[in-house]
């Protein structure tokens, strides 16, 4: 079927790059990546006072999630005022829920489900940082609409995540599978406003 079309879209470069081992001409592959609506997803001019690292997606295996939930354990026992936020369904969030119990996390990490667009973006808005821990992305949504509202995002250097960002200029890049890494990144962001703020800016 590929090697009959003229045309073949994929949303990041990453993953056009994975069709060379299906022996496809690179001629062949256009890459148009996804798009949100800016009017839609736009910062706020002042955002509560809440202080929480939000997550947005499916709860499923290649989005990293027990990584999150280990990331947060270090967050939590150093900062008491932050939380996070996990807003999503999937397979996972029964499992996650015992992961945060036998952590003691259940005060600190919340998981919200699906939420209605109006919610999301408020949640967007208003969030200190947007943490997306994936395994493997194409060219995740989430990520631009959380960029978009001015988020400053600290996010795993898999596939289309390295399109969107310039790591330490629009957000910041972590190894994937290092929860530790990516808590000492947000940890960096919890402690440094002014470099918080030229991400959000960049983003």
């Amino acid at each position: 079927m590929l090697n009959q079309a003229d045309i073949i879209t994929e949303v990041a470069n990453s993953v056009a790059s994975e069709l060379d081992s299906y022996g496809i001409d690179p001629n062949k592959v256009e890459v148009v990546g996804n798009g949100i609506d800016k009017d839609i997803f736009h910062p706020l001019k002042e955002k509560r006072n809440d202080k929480y690292i939000l997550y947005t997606g499916r709860l499923d295996y290649r989005k990293g999630l027990f990584d999150l939930i280990e990331c947060a354990r270090y967050i939590c026992k150093d900062y008491s005022d932050v939380s996070f936020l996990i807003v999503g369904k999937g397979i996972l969030l029964d499992n996650l829920r015992r992961r945060v119990d036998k952590l003691d996390l259940k005060e600190r990490v919340r998981f919200l489900g699906f939420v209605d667009k109006e919610t999301l973006i408020q949640l967007y808005q208003n969030a200190t940082i947007y943490v997306l821990p994936s395994h493997y992305e194409g060219l995740p949504t989430v990520l631009l609409e959380a960029m978009s509202c001015g988020l400053s995002v600290v996010a795993t250097s898999v596939s289309g995540n390295l399109d969107v960002i310039n790591n330490g200029e629009n957000g910041i890049l972590v190894p994937p599978k290092s929860p530790k890494k990516m808590a000492d990144a947000i940890s960096l962001l919890l402690n440094n406003a002014d470099i918080r703020e030229r991400l959000q800016r960049n983003a």
